[in-house]
Formats: C-alpha cells, sequence, structure tokens
C-alpha cells in the first residue's frame, strides 16, 4: 500500500546514504526536530546521542549502532537518541574520525612500545599496504578509537545536553504563547 510503484535500485540507496536528495541542511533539520521530540529527560537523550557519537570513532564497521545500544542501555540514557546519534559518523566525517583514532592509537602505542613493526602514517601507503598488512592499521585504530570515544563522550554529552536543554524550553516557550493567545481568543481579551 505505501511501497514505491518502481523499487529502489541498490545504488540509488547508496547515492542517497552518501548525499540525501532533500539535501544535507534539510535532512540535519529533520534529524533534530526528531531527536528534540524524544521522550525522556534531556540526560537521557544527550547521553545517547553522546554515546552514538563517541563510539563512531572506533573503526569496527557495522557495529556502532550494537555498540552505542549497549553503552546508552548501561548508562540509561534514550537508545533512539543512541542510533541518531551514530550518524556523526558518515561517509564524510569517518577519514577525520579514522585518522585521529589512528594517530592516537599509534601514539598509545609507542608508549606502550608495542608498535615498533607498525608503519608510520606519514610515509608512502599504498591500498595494497592496507589490505595485505590490514592489521597494522585495525590494531592502531582500534586502541585509538576506544580512547578517542572515552575522551570525546564528555564532550559530546556537554554540547548535547545543552542544544537539547535550549531546544526543549523554546519549544514550551512557543507552545505558553499559543495557549496564552487561544485562550484571549476564547475569552475575548483581545477585542
Amino acid at each position: 500500500m505505501f511501497k514505491r510503484r518502481k523499487p529502489r535500485k541498490i545504488t540509488s540507496h547508496i547515492g542517497e546514504f552518501i548525499w540525501p536528495s532533500m539535501g544535507w541542511k534539510r535532512f540535519f533539520r529533520y534529524v533534530m526536530h526528531r531527536t528534540i521530540r524524544l521522550s525522556g529527560n534531556n540526560y537521557s537523550i544527550a547521553a545517547g546521542l553522546a554515546s552514538g557519537a563517541a563510539i563512531s570513532s572506533t573503526p569496527i564497521f557495522g557495529t556502532h549502532i550494537i555498540q552505542a545500544l549497549i553503552i546508552t542501555y548501561i548508562i540509561r540514557g534514550n537508545l533512539i537518541a543512541s542510533a541518531i546519534g551514530t550518524l556523526w559518523g558518515n561517509p564524510w566525517t569517518f577519514p577525520f574520525l579514522l585518522f585521529m583514532s589512528y594517530e592516537t592509537g599509534m601514539y598509545v602505542l609507542d608508549l606502550a612500545g608495542l608498535n615498533s613493526d607498525i608503519p608510520e602514517m606519514a610515509q608512502n601507503i599504498t591500498m595494497t599496504d592496507i589490505f595485505t598488512n590490514y592489521m597494522d592499521f585495525i590494531i592502531p585504530m582500534t586502541v585509538g578509537g576506544y580512547i578517542c570515544a572515552i575522551i570525546l563522550w564528555p564532550l559530546y554529552f556537554a554540547v548535547f545536553y545543552i542544544l537539547i536543554r535550549n531546544a526543549k524550553a523554546a519549544k514550551m516557550t512557543i507552545k505558553k504563547r499559543r495557549i496564552k493567545k487561544v485562550a484571549k481568543e476564547i475569552t475575548g481579551q483581545d477585542k
């Protein structure tokens, strides 16, 4: 009943993931409105969003939502908000997040004296190097990704908490104005 007449092709789905047909501005505005309308207090929504955004810096693709849901469940956050928070990891931000994770992992492994055989990112690395020696890249990215997630979670939480609190306060102010306007119209105080 509510299906498309012509089903989308897989290439259309991939294109929609990389660049939404509604545009990025409208997409983020839609996500923002959906997030504000979530049930729960400011803490639970902000904790869910922060968990999703923080876990996006790990290189284990395909498990970000599952990891974010587990973390959010443990800290009593909003599970839907954590799924929305994983949108922070997208094709546009993954290169920066993975580079940050790799560099952090290399630094930590260097401090521990464990990366003597792992190549530096600054050298000329080809795609064949990455595919043939993928463990040399995955291990530092994983270690650094989880360290970055732990470090970035409080920052994300603070930002999301302030944004959610202010957005809900603005929404409540608009609602009160509408109620006052309707009450004045009903009682005839407008005239």
